[in-house]
């Protein structure tokens, strides 16, 4: 018997920015619940984001979508870095969201399985990403599709306040 609510996962193009708008606007009332600008500031930082570099065209930069029911219901940001050596590259994975009432229902097993699927295809070396360590949910998970925690410590510097 199929699913009756199919996982279907897409490359977000130019052509889909409406809908992964829908779906940013119930990411910031999920988020930010108490905050009714919240969403229109969500997809303004997205065409921000755009503005300064458009990602969905590039060879080096995938956004991944979730679709259920012809909606996104989750999304995956993944990047090419590359190496200088026969490593090729790793594909870093920036982000990682599900809508709350569609988590524990494989979304996020299906966006891995795609980024993986990109990884091979490029020749990556490595897929690497952060999780915060108390973010036990998503740490269950990465542990689940096969990723192992490594002792790193994460430096960053803040450019814009």
């Amino acid at each position: 018997m199929s699913d009756p609510n199919p996982i279907r996962i897409v490359r977000v193009t130019s052509n889909d920015l409406p809908k992964f708008e829908a779906f940013l606007r119930n990411d910031a009332r999920q988020a930010e619940p108490s905050n009714p600008e919240s969403p229109q500031r969500f997809v303004a930082g997205l065409h921000e984001s755009l503005s300064s570099f458009d990602f969905l065209s590039s060879d080096s930069h995938w956004l991944l979508a979730a679709e259920i029911d012809g909606q996104y219901v989750g999304y995956l940001t993944a990047v090419r870095i590359h190496k200088v050596d026969g490593r090729i590259a790793v594909l870093f994975i920036d982000e990682l969201m599900v809508l709350a009432e569609y988590r524990r229902r494989g979304v996020a097993n299906a966006l891995w399985q795609e980024v993986q699927s990109i990884a091979r295809e490029i020749g990556a070396w490595r897929i690497r990403l952060c999780v915060d360590p108390d973010n036990q949910a998503a740490r269950e998970l990465y542990r689940r599709v096969g990723l192992k925690e490594s002792p790193i410590l994460l430096c960053q510097q803040d450019l814009v306040t």
